[in-house]
Formats: C-alpha cells, sequence, structure tokens
C-alpha cells in the first residue's frame, strides 16, 4: 500500500473459483502488520534532520485485510514465443468489497486502537499460462476506505504472483 511514511510489503494470498471460463469470485487476504512493514525514505529523513525536527503523526496503520471481488477477464490471447510454442494469457478486471483493520490514534493521539473499516477494491491483473492449469499474474487493488479523522485513503497494492488450477474439467 502506497504510505508515505511506511513500506508495506503484504503476505497473502488469492482463491478464486469460476462460474464460467471468464468470470470468477475472488476471495483474499494479506497480512501488512509490523513485521512486514518498514519505515519510508521520507520517515528516516524527517527523523534524521535536525533542522527539521518534525515528528511524524501516523494516522491510519494497516495491520490486515480480507475482501471478495468478482473478476471477469474480457481479453484473452494467444502469442507465439518465438515461433515455436503458444503461449495464452488474458487480462482481467477486478472489483468488490471487504475489511481492513488499522491501528488508528485516539482522539487525544496518545494511545492507538484497532478499528475494522469497511472499503472498496478495483483492479485490474493479468495472467501468462505456462502451462494449462499453471500461470504467472501479475495483480493491482485500488482499496478505498474512510480515513481517521475524514476523508478516504486510497492505498494501492502491485502483486506478483503464481496461480494454480486444480480441479478443473
Amino acid at each position: 500500500p502506497n504510505d508515505p511514511f511506511l513500506t508495506y510489503i503484504p503476505v497473502g494470498g488469492r482463491f478464486n473459483y469460476y462460474l464460467v471460463e471468464s468470470i470468477s469470485v475472488e476471495l483474499a487476504g494479506s497480512f501488512t502488520g509490523e513485521a512486514v512493514q518498514f519505515e519510508s525514505e521520507l520517515t528516516e529523513f524527517l527523523k534524521n534532520n535536525k533542522k527539521i525536527r518534525a515528528n511524524v503523526d501516523l494516522l491510519d496503520i494497516q495491520v490486515w485485510r480480507a475482501g471478495a471481488s468478482v473478476v471477469w477477464s474480457p481479453f484473452y490471447g494467444k502469442l507465439a514465443l518465438l515461433q515455436r510454442k503458444l503461449s495464452h494469457f488474458d487480462i482481467n478486471l477486478a472489483a468488490g468489497f471487504g475489511v481492513v483493520q488499522t491501528n488508528s490514534p485516539n482522539e487525544a493521539r496518545t494511545e492507538t486502537e484497532k478499528q475494522f473499516k469497511p472499503e472498496g477494491i478495483i483492479g485490474g491483473g493479468l495472467r501468462a499460462f505456462l502451462t494449462q492449469s499453471f500461470t504467472l499474474r501479475v495483480d493491482f487493488r485500488q482499496f478505498i476506505f474512510q480515513k481517521v479523522g475524514g476523508g478516504v485513503a486510497t492505498p494501492s497494492e502491485v502483486t506478483l504472483g503464481v496461480s494454480f488450477f486444480f480441479l478443473g474439467g
């Protein structure tokens, strides 16, 4: 997720159930807690620059998220690799809803409290089929939820992964 003060490296997974060849329902979840988040270069700069003397006040620190989406693959095709092998690919669009847990400061900013917030999910992806049941995938997801103190947070996520199809006909 794109937070100017923290760099998150989400760890998670996705499970898709295909209703028809081009439409699936996706369940997804990822963990973005303290074990997989690091202070960004901006935070380091603000903390270490003696002339600025700034204190970074983090609002919503994301801990985990889970959601369900509908994924539609309207574009698919084949490529000839070196005129020796056909490779299949598809491009997909996704939309859905989920929940994100954040650690947010209380009104006095003396401590943080867990909050569970509903979020909208939109995105897309590309899958390149290596075999009939194994693919490489790149996905983009944009999450939308209400920030602490008003406004809308729009963290985004780019993932690189593999897919394995099983129980298929």
